[in-house]
Order: structure tokens, then C-alpha cells, then sequence
């Protein structure tokens, strides 16, 4: 039946999971270590030695030269190396990397320690990494937007695609709150839907996931719908509002951890509008 609770993973999956976090954690890290410039770049236009382990700045060389039987200083700049812009790309694509790895590793050691893990979301776990990079790239180019010819703080940058690739969701949110801010899209189309065309928004809580909430470990809670992102969703559990849930047009997701002690015996979860008006309810 499908409402049958998954089995647990066994022990060569849980030591296969091991290995692949090790594997994609240390990937990341021995990228940035190879690529780490020996020394900060003095301009935006510095170049660097490309040599695994070992990315030094070439420096502009000073010759002497007899022009007309004068000396004249000759200043040749640096070749052949790779340029510092570039360089900061892989830097900052490897932080957002391991920062989602991160962030990774705890969530997925949370739900198999607690036998709560579903292997429908294995895929997520494999993607997630590479879009928490492009999203740290898509943080840099915003931060390097300016015309001044100063490099930004290699420090400030690795710091913030590394916060970018720990707290995926929130900068995403974050970005779509600025870019409605600054640019305020309308929806202009001649044949768009009307108010009472328009579909009303749905949320399914007979196949929200999971049926039951575990107290004794962590929860991944998913409630599909349609429309969800229409207004601001207010999500309650016992009457303790659930922090900075995921809402998509058809899904709404949060963690949940039982933090009280003792265990209540029973969970109510009820979703309602920034208004206060009540959605839906369900016992857990």
C-alpha cells in the first residue's frame, strides 16, 4: 500500500551516505585550497600564476632599456596566468558549495539518525549543492556590480557565498523580495486571468507528509497545494508558529523538532492567512 511507512536505511546505505558526504564535502574544500591566491589582489585587473596549490601574483616586471642613449624604464605586465575575476568564480562557487554541504550533512544525519529519512528526497540532496553555487554566484555579481576599479574583500566574498550556499532558501527569498522591490513586476498580458478566473488556493493536508509528527527526532514536513504563494502563509503547530517556512506555488515545507519536554501526546497543525483567517486544520 502506498501509505505504508518506508524501511529504514540499512547499514551499507547508511555507510554509503557517510562516504558521499565525506567525498562532497572535501571536494569543495580542497578547491578552495588549491585555488587560494598566495597573497589579496592589489587591483581588479591582477593575474595570478594557475598552478594547483600554489596560485602566486605575477607581478608587472621593470626594465631598463637604452633609447637614444637614454635609459627609459620599460614597465611589461604579467601574461599566461589566470585572471583574478575568474579566480574569485571558482573561490566563490566552492564556497556556496560547501556551505550548502553543510548544511547538508546536518539535515541528513538528523532524519537517519531519527529513521525519519524518505528516499524520495535523495534527488534534492544531490541538486542542492550546485544550485546553492549558482545562487552564490548570482550574490557575488550583485555585490561586484559597482564600476570601482578596488577587488572586493576576498574574505567578505567567500564569507557571504559561503552564508548564501548554508541558508539557500532564505537568500533565494531575499533576492525575490529585492528584485519585487526595485523592478515591482505587474502581470499586463491582454489574455491573464481574471480575479474571478483566477484559481483559488487549495491546501491538501490529507497528503501531507509526514501523516504523523515523530517526537523523538526530526520532522521534514511537506504540504502540497495549489496557488500557496498568493499571500502570507501563517503556520501554527500546538499554537507555536512554525519560523521561516518554504513556500512555492505548490508546496509548503518546514523542519519541525519536538522541543518540549514533556512530549505532548497530541499535534494540531493549523495553517491560516496573514489576516488570521483559518485554512485548514489537521490532527497529527
Amino acid at each position: 500500500m502506498d501509505n505504508q511507512p518506508e524501511a529504514p536505511l540499512s547499514s551499507n546505505e547508511k555507510t554509503v551516505a557517510g562516504i558521499l558526504l565525506i567525498l562532497f564535502i572535501l571536494l569543495p574544500i580542497l578547491t578552495i585550497i588549491a585555488h587560494w591566491p598566495s597573497e589579496p589582489p592589489p587591483t581588479a585587473n591582477a593575474v595570478y600564476k594557475y598552478s594547483l596549490f600554489d596560485v602566486s601574483l605575477l607581478k608587472a616586471t621593470t626594465t631598463v632599456k637604452q633609447v637614444a642613449g637614454k635609459p627609459v624604464s620599460v614597465v611589461t605586465e604579467p601574461t599566461g596566468g589566470i585572471h583574478w575575476s575568474t579566480l574569485a568564480l571558482i573561490l566563490v562557487a566552492a564556497a556556496g558549495f560547501l556551505g550548502n554541504m553543510v548544511h547538508i550533512s546536518l539535515s541528513l544525519t538528523a532524519y537517519i539518525g531519527s529513521c525519519s529519512f524518505k528516499r524520495s528526497w535523495i534527488l534534492w540532496y544531490f541538486i542542492k549543492p550546485f544550485s546553492a553555487a549558482g545562487l552564490a554566484l548570482f550574490l557575488y555579481f550583485g555585490l561586484n556590480s559597482g564600476t570601482s576599479a578596488a577587488p572586493l574583500n576576498l574574505m567578505s566574498i567567500m564569507a557571504a557565498g559561503t552564508l548564501a550556499g548554508l541558508f539557500t532558501d532564505i537568500a533565494t527569498q531575499k533576492l525575490k523580495e529585492i528584485f519585487e522591490a526595485i523592478f515591482k513586476p505587474t502581470n499586463n498580458l491582454p489574455d491573464k486571468l481574471g480575479t474571478a478566473g483566477a484559481k483559488a488556493m487549495k491546501i491538501d493536508l490529507e497528503h501531507m507528509q509526514p501523516p504523523k509528527i515523530n517526537p523523538a527526532g526530526a520532522n521534514k514536513v511537506t504540504i502540497p497545494g495549489t496557488d500557496l504563494d498568493g499571500t502570507k502563509l501563517v503556520i501554527k503547530i500546538n499554537d507555536v508558529e512554525v519560523s521561516k517556512p518554504t513556500v512555492t506555488p505548490t508546496l509548503i515545507s518546514f523542519d519541525y523538532l519536538v522541543t518540549v519536554d514533556p512530549k505532548p501526546a497530541k499535534y494540531q497543525l493549523v495553517v491560516s492567512d496573514k489576516a488570521g483567517v483559518e485554512l485548514g486544520h489537521k490532527d497529527l
